[in-house]
Order: structure tokens, then sequence, then C-alpha cells
């Protein structure tokens, strides 16, 4: 009788255990389809968009990944120095028009894209966290292919984790990465345990292992592996108040005793966050009252806001004022990549 009790509690744990997991893998599932839903080109423009930059010489570009039609552009008159800009997750390569001025306004080309998923390019969904670390290794190839022998990556965010996990791509002569992730291991963990709390532990395994199926041996291929397998110089900034990716804990600033490249710079930038950190003073102040006026308009709309109205608002803001970059920190940039000459 005992045995046979131990043998049905067991069982019940069993099943416990299974309906668990399966119901835990559909949550996941279902999270990762609303953070990767595909991103549409902009409606409206607080920054500088394409139409802004008929004063650059200019080609669009269109390169395969997987049979995925990946859109961009290319500004500049440099014919062997190029950056590849790679921006942030949920947004486009029309995020990155401020720093492609900045490039091509100091002697080199520079290349936007939008990632799978987002703005002009194909792909219905993002996929998720590691596919734009393989969408910027097709980009790399695309620009020797186009006859560019000096290659630089800048990148925000996933774009940055991307520019460092690509570090070690031969033909590589610098990179810059604001705003980034260590690993997709170490973000998934902070985002479970943020928002889930001590759950976030029992929610952490499946999280990862729905990524592993769609990635597998290549989420090896992570900012901090990338980084220590290339000699070439890397400027990592992360921001003290990002709200995306702690500073003392996903950040890849705070992995700097696992990196060993010692052509590696950091900058910690006081009260930097996510998605502004290489804008100007002026810029986030704008940015911020901006965002303020256009939380208080989707609340007394309840969230149907007239086109009207929307379009009034954007009008009111100098795009160019609200992608002003912190010069200090550009210089930076520039003159590790004047550097690596």
């Amino acid at each position: 009788m005992k045995h046979r009790n131990l043998k049905t509690a067991i069982n019940s744990v069993l099943v416990s255990l299974a309906i668990y997991i399966i119901a835990s893998f559909m949550i996941v599932m279902l999270i990762y389809e609303g953070m990767f839903a595909r991103v549409e080109e902009y409606e409206h423009h607080s920054f500088l968009c394409y139409e802004d930059m008929e004063g650059y010489v200019q080609r669009d570009i269109t390169f395969q990944s997987d049979g995925y039609n990946i859109s961009g552009k290319i500004y500049g008159e440099n014919t062997d120095k190029l950056v590849i800009l790679a921006h942030s997750k949920g947004g486009s390569g029309e995020d990155m028009l401020a720093e492609a001025c900045f490039f091509a306004d100091n002697g080199y080309s520079a290349m936007v894209f939008d990632f799978v998923g987002c703005g002009k390019s194909d792909g219905s969904s993002q996929l998720g966290l590691q596919r734009p670390v393989y969408e910027l290794e097709i980009a790399v190839e695309f620009a020797k292919e186009q006859g560019f022998t000096d290659i630089y990556l800048h990148g925000i965010g996933v774009g940055g984790y991307a520019a460092a996990a690509c570090a070690d791509i031969e033909g590589i002569k610098a990179v810059s990465a604001a705003s980034s992730f260590s690993s997709v291991a170490d973000i998934t963990l902070e985002y479970a345990t943020e928002n889930m709390g001590v759950f976030g532990y029992l929610e952490y395994p499946i999280m990862w292992l729905y990524q592993y199926l769609v990635f597998g041996s290549e989420l090896n291929n992570n900012a901090v592996s990338g980084i220590n397998s290339s000699d070439v110089p890397i400027i990592i900034i992360n921001g003290t108040a990002d709200e995306t990716i702690h500073h003392d804990g996903a950040a890849l600033i705070n992995s700097a005793d696992e990196i060993t490249n010692r052509r590696t710079e950091y900058v910690s930038v006081e009260n930097g966050r996510h998605s502004s950190i290489l804008r100007s003073e002026n810029a986030r102040a704008l940015l911020e009252k901006f965002n303020g006026e256009a939380y208080e308009l989707y609340n007394s709309y309840s969230g149907s806001v007239p086109e009207g109205e929307i379009k009034a608002l954007y009008e009111k803001y100098d795009r160019a004022e609200m992608s002003e970059l912190d010069a200090e920190l550009m210089d930076k940039i520039l003159t590790l990549f004047n550097s690596a000459e």
C-alpha cells in the first residue's frame, strides 16, 4: 500500500510538472509574440527622417537574409570607409539618421538598414534578440561586396549588442556599442525577474529554452564573446539611468571583468537613459517635453487621438533639434574610429 501511494504521488508530481512546463511554454510563446511583433514604418516623425536627407549623396540598397529582403540606404561619398549603423529593438534604420549625418560629415560613408520585421524590410516578426546579430553579419558581407574595405560598426540597444557580437568579423576596424546588453541569457533573466519577481527564476529556463529552439548554438555568439574574440578598438557606452537595461545588471558595461580585449574603452553616462543616451542635453529635454504632451493627449482622448491632433503635436517640434547628438560622446566614438586606421 505504501509503495502504491508513493508511486501515485510521484506520478502526480510528474503530471503537475508537465502541465506547468507546457503552460509556461505557451505563455512564453505569447509573450515573445507580443514583444517581437512586426514594427511598421513610422507615420509621423519626431526625429530626422529620410526626406530630411536630400543634401547627402545617397543610394538605396537591398540584400537578402534567409529569403527576407532587407532594405536600407548608404549615405556619403567615401568609397573605402563605411560605418554600418544598427538600430534598437522596435525601431528601424531611420532612427539612426542623425548618426549617419555625423559620420558622413566626418569623412565616412554610413549605412542604415531595417532588421527583419522592421520598417521596409520583410518579415512578420522581429524573431528575437539574437536575430540582429545574423542580420548584421549579412550586412557586413554585403558592404564588402560593395567594395568597402574598412568597416566600422555602431549600434544602440539590440543593435549595440549585435555590433559587439560581430566585432570579430574579418574587416571590422572598430566598434561602438551603446545601451547594449551582454548576452541574451543575461537580459532574459533580468527581464524575467524584474517583471515576475521570484517567479521569474522559475520561468527563465522556459524562456531560455524557447530561444534556444529558435537560435540554437548561435546564442553563444554574444557581445562579450565577440569582443573577446577580436583585437579591434571598442567603445562601450551605458547609462546609469537606463530603464530598459540596468547599468548594474545586464548592461554590457557591467561585464567589464569578463572582457579580455585590452583595446576596450568604457563610458558610463550619468543619468543616461536607454534610447536617448547619445542625444544632446537640449534634445533630451525636448524629447521629455514631447513625451509628456503625447501622454496627456493620449489620456485626454482615452487613446483614440484624432489624426489632426497628432499631426499638430509633431509639427510643434523641430526634428533636427530633437535629433541633436551629444558632441562629447560622438567625438569619443569618432576618435576611436579614426585611431583604428
